[in-house]
């Protein structure tokens, strides 16, 4: 069994400051997870342990973990 997916990611804003980022889909093969990134201009592929919590770590201002998947603020 497959220990770890895929995600993808794709960021939808395409005009000035910020990020819309989007999940394209997720993928239990890595080869399949670049085909649909291959896709989208602004693709991002993660590849995430499942059946695991990553709790968020931080202060009153931010907080953050490893997964990353995109995003901005100012």
């Amino acid at each position: 069994m497959n220990e770890k997916v895929y995600v993808v990611t794709a960021d939808g804003w395409f005009e000035g400051y910020g990020s819309l980022i989007f999940l394209v889909g997720v993928f239990t093969d890595k080869a399949e997870a670049e085909k649909a990134a291959a896709n989208e201009e602004y693709a991002n592929i993660k590849e995430i342990p499942i059946n695991k919590t990553f709790p968020l770590e931080g202060d009153k201002h931010e907080a953050e973990n490893d997964y990353f998947l995109g995003g901005f603020c100012e």
